[in-house]
């Protein structure tokens, strides 16, 4: 964990007027140490991410809270469909083929390209 003034040398662009409006904001959620704020390495990364969002890409500030939201969702639904994968793959080989049997039918699965990635066209197999 560091203080607010090591958050604020650690993240470049990064002011202390800032760093307290997106706290209050609920952008920025930091632990608390008696009456001092404590930040971790989550909270510097989201505040490099604000600081690019607002200054490099010249995102509003009023437009940074559903752009954060969004990002925030995207996180949420990748870290559910890594549980689900590992929950997957922790069944009987039979069940797996069944599940993937299953979301192929739904048209769901994207088509993996013969560099891995993902195109953007669902697969209808």
């Amino acid at each position: 964990m560091i203080t607010e003034k090591e958050l604020i040398q650690r993240v470049e662009g990064l002011e202390v007027v800032h760093l307290r409006r997106w706290v209050e904001r609920g952008w920025i959620v930091p632990a608390r140490r008696g009456e001092e704020l404590a930040f971790d390495d989550h909270d510097a990364l989201r505040a490099q991410l604000i600081c690019d969002l607002a200054h490099d890409v010249a995102i509003e500030e009023e437009s940074l809270t559903v752009v954060l939201s969004l990002l925030d969702q995207l996180h949420g639904t990748r870290r559910l469909l890594k549980a689900m994968a590992g929950a997957i793959e922790k069944q009987e080989p039979g069940i797996r083929s069944a599940i993937v049997e299953e979301i192929k039918a739904s048209g769901l699965v994207l088509e993996l390209g013969a560099t891995g990635s993902g195109s953007d066209k669902p697969s209808r197999d």
